[in-house]
């Protein structure tokens, strides 16, 4: 399950650079006729009456019952609707919506396009030199037309792999990716890096993950792929009577293992009783460990929760991770961004300016699907507008990413009793309640480790201290002894004298990346910014080239805080 030396190098270059994959395992269906779009409406979970030309949207196609049929992408033209969907659902979807045309005017096809999708940091760029031209499409899922001789190309921006993508429909996608390949160096992603980078990027892949038989609030991607207010669909009833009725049984979110896990997926226990179903294992090239797709039960799917897996006659250690496994850091600040924009925009008394806030704060969950913050925020926004159906399911999605967060259920309780859903409303109340507790003392027991943990880490580095500069009295360029002096003097609160035994080592060893890491930190914890900045993006560089994942995330992470 690991990459091989091949594929880590490609892995490396989509997410510095591009990559290319053709998906054999996705099909369009092309949609048309004067009730193409009252058609669509009603079988599909999103608003499809929403989009303007040039946009497109996710959705899912579900039975009565809420079961899944297919999730796909809808992009609508002038004069037609284009569905991206699994080819393994293709045939029964088509089935499925033949049967509902009975008075409408539609026209439902199925189209031999193969479908190419050019991703990483660099995609837009590398396309618009290539095609000499302005790409229009910049929102998730826009999409255009570009000429190339007496060639017209479709494109659609399209997010792969939590990078920056687009995805091209076109008769012969490798002739197009080898025209590409005369202008820039353009890997191609195989099957195996596919599914490690969609397991990563908390995409959930139909027919493995997610199939005929899942109820669709199991998936938790209602916040993407459900309209509430846009009127009935198919299994429409379901899904609200598990909006307001409490959370399902089993939902789908990440285990990122402490070691290496069982080869093989299934149903798995803790403490001898039922935890779920891993359905996909892979190994994380971004965060060093295995990790996987699972369904948990209830009780067990908490955010950060650790426990014992017994998967068949083996036992491993896993927490559980909400989804995605890899965020890039530009999608993060840009959330930010949004989310402080859209604060601004929601202070404001114009309607209008609502209506702004909206559409940022959606954009930031978009950018972010962990940022609780802009979660809350949207909720009461739309609350305001008396749009409760939203705002409840914007909380229970709240409650999924922090059940530790008190507002969330304080804003249900709230959110219910508006709805005249008087027993929900005081079972969240008192949860509220519950919850308040349950932080204070936590918060108290987490003080007093904290202490602990401190004063035992100030002892063993005054032992350090001594034992290092025994050894740099004899060999002052001691490379180890250095690292451990600046290591053990930063650990006891002495981040200035920490400072000169780090850079010897980096004098020493110019692509240390630990010594890095630990110099960007003392120069944090002195307050010199400017220059710890400086620090950890010469560390970022260093630890990228040399493959030191680990520290590599430490140090953008402590950039981001900067």
């Amino acid at each position: 399950m690991k990459l091989s030396d091949e594929e880590f190098e490609i892995y490396q270059h989509c997410r510095e650079d591009v990559a290319a994959t053709i998906l054999h395992d996705y099909s369009l269906i092309k949609f048309t006729g004067s009730d193409h779009l009252q058609f669509l409406q009603g079988q599909s979970t999103n608003d499809i009456l929403s989009l303007k030309d040039g946009q497109g949207q996710l959705t899912a196609i579900l039975d009565p019952k809420a079961k899944v049929r297919t999730l796909a992408t809808i992009y609508r033209c002038e004069a037609c609707l284009y569905m991206l969907l699994p080819t393994c659902s293709r045939d029964a979807v088509y089935e499925h919506l033949q049967k509902y045309i009975v008075m409408d005017e539609v026209e439902i096809k199925k189209l031999p396009y193969e479908l190419l999708v050019i991703s990483g940091p660099k995609t837009k760029e590398r396309l618009e030199k290539y095609f000499e031209t302005t790409l229009t499409a910049g929102e998730d899922y826009e999409h255009q037309q570009v000429t190339q001789g007496p060639q017209t190309i479709y494109l659609s921006c399209q997010p792969s792999y939590g990078e920056e993508g687009y995805l091209f429909f076109i008769e012969n996608a490798r002739e197009l990716l080898q025209k590409f390949n005369q202008r820039f160096n353009l890997p191609l992603i195989s099957n195996q890096l596919h599914k490690t980078m969609s397991i990563e990027s908390g995409h959930p892949e139909f027919g493995t993950d997610i199939d005929e038989k899942t109820l669709f609030p199991e998936t938790n991607l209602q916040a993407s792929y459900i309209s509430y207010n846009k009127g009935c669909f198919v299994g429409q009833e379901i899904v609200a009577r598990v909006k307001y009725r409490g959370s399902v049984n089993k939902a789908l979110m990440g285990l990122i293992f402490d070691d290496e896990p069982p080869v093989h997926t299934g149903e798995f226990s803790i403490r001898g009783q039922k935890g779920g179903r891993i359905t996909s294992i892979t190994f994380s090239p971004h965060l060093g460990k295995y990790i996987a797709l699972a369904y948990i039960q209830k009780k067990h799917r908490a955010p950060e929760n650790r426990f014992n897996l017994e998967l068949g006659d083996k036992n491993t250690k896993a927490r559980v991770s909400l989804l995605p496994f890899y965020l890039k850091k530009s999608n993060r600040e840009e959330a930010e961004d949004l989310y402080h924009l859209a604060i601004e925009k929601f202070s404001q008394t114009e309607q209008s300016d609502n209506a702004i806030a909206e559409k940022l704060l959606r954009k930031a969950i978009s950018k972010n699907p962990k940022f609780a913050d802009a979660y809350e925020a949207l909720g009461v926004l739309l609350s305001r507008e008396q749009r409760y159906d939203e705002a409840i399911e914007l909380m229970k999605q709240l409650k999924e990413i922090n059940p530790e967060e008190v507002m969330a259920y304080s804003n249900l309780s709230l959110f219910y009793m508006k709805k005249g859903m008087i027993p929900e409303a005081e079972e969240e109340k008192a949860a509220a309640t519950a919850a308040g507790f349950k932080k204070t003392a936590k918060d108290r027991q987490l003080r007093i480790k904290e202490e602990q943990y401190l004063k035992q880490q100030k002892d063993d580095a005054q032992q350090k201290i001594g034992m290092f500069q025994q050894v740099l009295e004899i060999d002052k360029d001691d490379l180890i002894a250095n690292f451990g002096m600046g290591k053990a003097l930063l650990d006891s609160d002495q981040a200035q004298k920490a400072i000169p035994y780090l850079k010897k080592c980096l004098d020493v060893k110019k692509d240390y990346s630990v010594a890095y890491l630990q110099l960007g930190l003392a120069q944090i914890k002195i307050k010199d910014r400017a220059q710890a900045r400086v620090t950890l993006k010469a560390g970022i560089e260093c630890a990228t080239q040399k493959g030191d994942l680990m520290p590599r995330n430490e140090m953008e992470r402590y950039l981001d805080t900067l």
